[in-house]
């Protein structure tokens, strides 16, 4: 008897925690601990990329990296090839999964000409920099090829790609 008793009102509880809390934001926190001799803090924050476009296409769009180091470190900012990286005879590219993959490429300038990577022949160099005071913030260019033909029309495709600071 006592165990149905206990029961109820853990449910209960519950049900009353749920109402009183009926609106929340959430966001993951990464966590790590450096064992060892303390180095230069450097912290990285990313803004996502969105990027849209009319059909045919190509959709482009912006991204904010921010950097912060210590004033007049050097460090790199590296683009991995995100989850759907593609190498191949007709080139590497990232692709955005969906009905149909989606190539696009990250660059470093508005005018799409200089690709910005891993540092590796497929995806590019990464961005060397020196640490400003207050911060380096970062411009980074996405687009998209053109999606004529495919059945991507009125769908929302995604990756996810890595970014990396080296120092």
């Amino acid at each position: 008897m006592r165990r149905i008793l206990v029961s109820i009102v853990v449910a209960t509880l519950c049900l009353v925690d749920a109402t009183a809390h009926a609106a929340q934001v959430s966001q993951p926190m990464n966590v790590t601990v450096a064992i060892g001799p303390r180095g230069p803090q450097v912290t990285i924050t990313v803004d996502p990329l969105v990027m849209s476009g009319d059909p045919p296409g190509p959709a482009t769009g912006t991204s904010i990296v921010h950097v912060n180091a210590p004033s007049g470190m050097n460090f790199v900012v590296y683009f991995g090839g995100g989850l759907h990286f593609s190498p191949g005879p007709g080139g590497a590219h990232r692709s955005l999964a969906g009905s149909s993959p989606l190539p696009y490429f990250l660059y470093m300038d508005a005018a799409y000409t200089q690709p910005w990577g891993d540092g590796s022949p497929d995806l590019g160099p990464g961005l060397p920099q020196v640490a400003a005071a207050g911060g380096n913030t970062l411009v980074v260019y996405g687009r998209t090829a053109s999606w004529v033909g495919s059945t991507l029309e009125n769908e929302t495709v995604s990756d996810v790609v890595t970014v990396a600071v080296s120092f």
